[in-house]
């Protein structure tokens, strides 16, 4: 049996599981995978439910994101001339916002999902990484070594005018749903964790602890749990913590995970390890089921 017949039957098995469309996201991102791409990562869901970028990397040099158009299976490539990092939609849905490198800096671009094309939206004499749209699409939470060290910053797209939020350093940032709280990863004595602090840098809240380093929160559809990734068993797993209660929860196991990010009650995790590569991972909150949707070509 070849790699893409393997493919095909892992496909429809996953949907006739119950995952729901974080299994279905994930298993169409498989599909594709047979094609040859090595690596899919950072998936992002459009505003309104419809399509998935993520970046693909292949065994080639080429470089980009694809656009997965969930009710035909159908993808749209965006070709890159260097890599790119961390798309975010915008809330209509017509752009992306990502973090690249096609200078000395890291900076912020929009891609017109439409046209294909890249405009610089915050290029200076600073790395700016790691972007996410505001509830209301009228800002951008982003972390930036504008002052020295890596911090999390506001900034306001229609005035251009950059606000501090984290007091010490941050970095990769993430909306609360109503827009009024920012979570972001910051160093302890320990390593790093997980901390809350309002969107103008205030009652900033520490949410997780221990030793090791919790890195890339992601906030539920409904505000009450942030999942992150955590290398605080060794390797890196994904976990969720309770907003309310601290409460932390681990839900990967296995294979090593990263860069958590909700569909609705469900996560898609990308980068699972396996031999040879990173592909990706489902798991669907409500019940605790995990579906390894990478395999061994």
């Amino acid at each position: 049996m070849n790699s893409l017949t393997k493919v095909k039957k892992k496909f429809w098995k996953i949907l006739l599981i119950g995952f729901g469309l974080a299994a279905l996201v994930a298993a169409l991102l498989l599909y594709h995978a047979a094609s040859g791409i090595i690596v899919h990562r950072h998936p992002a869901i459009s505003p309104d439910g419809k399509t998935v970028a993520y970046i693909v990397e292949r065994p080639s040099s080429d470089k980009g994101i694809q656009l997965l158009h969930l009710s035909s299976g159908d993808t749209t490539s965006i070709p890159l001339a260097f890599e790119v990092y961390f798309p975010d939609w915008s809330n209509d849905g017509t752009q992306l916002v990502v973090s690249c490198k096609p200078e000395e800096n890291f900076s912020l671009y929009l891609i017109d999902v439409k046209t294909k094309t890249m405009t610089p939206l915050l290029l200076d004499e600073y790395n700016n990484l790691g972007a996410e749209f505001s509830p209301t699409g009228a800002e951008l939470a982003f972390h930036s070594d504008r002052e020295g060290e890596f911090a999390v910053y506001t900034y306001n797209i229609e005035t251009g005018s950059i606000s501090r939020v984290s007091p010490g350093a941050g970095n990769n940032p993430t909306w609360s749903p109503d827009g009024r709280q920012i979570a972001f990863s910051s160093a302890t004595n320990e390593g790093s964790s997980i901390f809350i602090t309002d969107a103008d840098g205030e009652n900033i809240r520490q949410l997780t602890a221990g030793p090791g380093e919790d890195i890339y929160p992601s906030w539920s559809a409904d505000g009450s749990h942030i999942a992150f990734t955590s290398n605080r068993t060794e390797q890196q797993k994904v976990f969720v913590v309770d907003v309310a209660t601290d409460s932390t929860k681990m839900l990967q196991s296995g294979c090593m995970s990263r860069y958590p990010d909700w569909i609705n009650d469900s996560i898609l995790v990308v980068n699972s390890r396996f031999d040879g590569g990173w592909l990706i991972e489902a798991t669907d909150i409500a019940t605790g089921n995990r579906q390894h949707l990478s395999i061994r070509e």
